[in-house]
């Protein structure tokens, strides 16, 4: 009698610590690139040589590597990841000369204890679409938005306005975290005006520091605006 009493409380203590739960305390992460670039049309100055991608929980890096070929689908896993809701990924894409251009995103990712999670990534050209004003407008009001369409993984979008389409002294060229600008139509000197955007993310550069470089993505295609209906 002595003996199973023994034994019920040698294993209630042994379950109450867990010594036997082989179950995984931490979770998995697989990161799937579902499809890739096509005939180059997400990078002006060729295909995409290597990628990146970038594992946060909140605000804090937990993971980052080097693609060094992106010729191929990919998958990857990433383990032994503490169980949150708080989890993004953002996958860079860059040609030979460094620029980013192409990039994907996903955030609010939960990872659970002991389970696998998959995100699928698409890739999308770095370069912002130019919602307005649309090329060729007529601008009539006292202001004039600017206004583009946000970028997976950009930190920082760079605005560029001026009257030659070449933008040697432009008259605007702001930097801004968001999509969107609002200036005086008095501002502008000329008639007719072109715009024009491009955005910036940040390459994790060495393993044994956290630098990053911030590489811009190409500009977009010029628009041409014109102020008061004059051509």
């Amino acid at each position: 009698m002595r003996n199973a009493i023994a034994l019920c409380l040698i294993s209630i203590i042994i379950h109450g610590c867990g010594i036997l739960d082989t179950e995984p305390s931490r979770g998995l992460l697989k990161i799937v690139l579902e499809k890739e670039e096509s005939s180059g049309t997400l990078a002006k100055g060729g295909h995409l040589t290597s990628a990146q991608y970038i594992l946060k929980k909140g605000y804090t890096v937990q993971s980052w590597e080097h693609i060094p070929r992106v010729n191929s689908y990919f998958n990857i896993e990433i383990g032994d990841l503490e169980p949150g809701d708080d989890y993004s990924v953002t996958l860079y894409g860059r040609t030979r000369d460094f620029f980013i251009t192409a990039s994907a995103s996903q955030s609010g990712i939960s990872v659970s204890q002991g389970k696998e999670t998959c995100v699928r990534l698409v890739w999308s050209a770095f370069i912002p679409d130019m919602i307005m004003p649309p090329d060729g407008d007529t601008i009539t009001g006292e202001s004039i938005t600017f206004r583009w369409s946000p970028i997976p993984g950009a930190e920082l979008y760079h605005l560029m306005v001026d009257d030659d389409i070449n933008f040697e002294t432009p008259e605007i060229s702001s930097f801004w975290a968001s999509q969107s600008y609002e200036c005086g139509q008095n501002f502008f000197e000329s008639n007719v005006n072109y715009w024009r955007v491009r955005c910036r993310g940040h390459w994790k550069v060495t393993v044994t520091s956290s630098f990053s470089s911030e590489r811009w993505g190409d500009w977009s295609e010029p628009h041409r605006f014109m102020s008061d209906g004059n051509p």
